[in-house]
């Protein structure tokens, strides 16, 4: 079959006779269909936040390129729509951090920088960092080891944190994941007049990170996501420009 042959999705798309606008314009949404998955579920989850008419279209060329004839490309209702996480923005985040004594602002440094999960940060002991390296090893979700990198800023401040914390102790004392989320509820309402949560924070990692140019399998990697279902919720927001 000719179309197997072909080398590109946009080979394929020529050999249809499409122009190159339509070329242009379908060869948008190719890494988003791969990242969502080329399976039943993975189609469904793309046409949650596409479901407009060039998208599907696109779609449809797309799974004919790749040969994967048994999928249905489903009509989806309004409600069935993915809800999209919450997340603050660059700006808000440096303004939680500039108003915050000093374990909180690696706190939220740790969690925007790192994508760490509640559990992950409040976990940490001071023999789970290396400063020499500028790196965090330590185990996540599914007993799993991880290994996360922060920068200069967090270093320095961490520098002087870790004076007083003995060792083999928890990196930030009696900090709970119940004490951090009402923390970054007080800060949030006091400082942005808005309610944050600490998943928001990591919400915030993962949508910083597309809008400057991050696709969504790297991204899957740095979230440590199981599953790239989980990072393509993501692709609704605008990459800046």
């Amino acid at each position: 079959m000719v179309v197997g042959k072909l080398t590109t999705f946009q080979d394929h798309l020529r050999a249809q006779g499409y122009a190159q606008t339509t070329i242009t314009n379908y060869g948008y949404y190719d890494r988003i269909i791969e990242a969502c998955g080329l399976t039943q579920e993975g189609v469904d989850l793309f046409l949650i936040d596409h479901n407009s008419f060039l998208p599907r279209a696109a779609l449809k060329q797309y799974l004919e390129y790749k040969e994967v004839p048994d999928i249905i490309i489903r009509k989806h209702k309004g409600r069935t729509k993915k809800r999209i996480p919450k997340f603050l923005t660059f700006e808000e985040v440096n303004r939680l951090i500039e108003h915050s004594e000093l374990k909180i602002k690696i706190m939220i440094l740790l969690s925007f920088e790192c994508g760490l999960r509640a559990s992950e940060l409040c976990s940490l002991i001071k023999e789970d960092v290396d400063m020499i390296n500028r790196r965090i090893r330590s185990i996540g979700k599914g007993n799993k080891e991880f290994v996360v990198i922060f920068s200069r800023l967090t270093a320095s401040l961490l520098k002087i944190h870790l004076e007083n914390v003995p060792d083999f102790s928890n990196l930030f004392g009696r900090m709970g994941r119940k004490n951090w989320y009402k923390v970054l509820t007080r800060l949030g309402k006091e400082i942005l007049g808005k309610k944050v949560n600490p998943h928001m924070l990591r919400h915030s990692t993962a949508t910083y990170l597309y809008q400057q140019g991050v696709d969504s399998f790297e991204l899957k990697d740095y979230m440590r996501h199981e599953n790239i279902s989980s990072t393509a919720v993501y692709t609704h927001i605008r990459k800046q420009d």
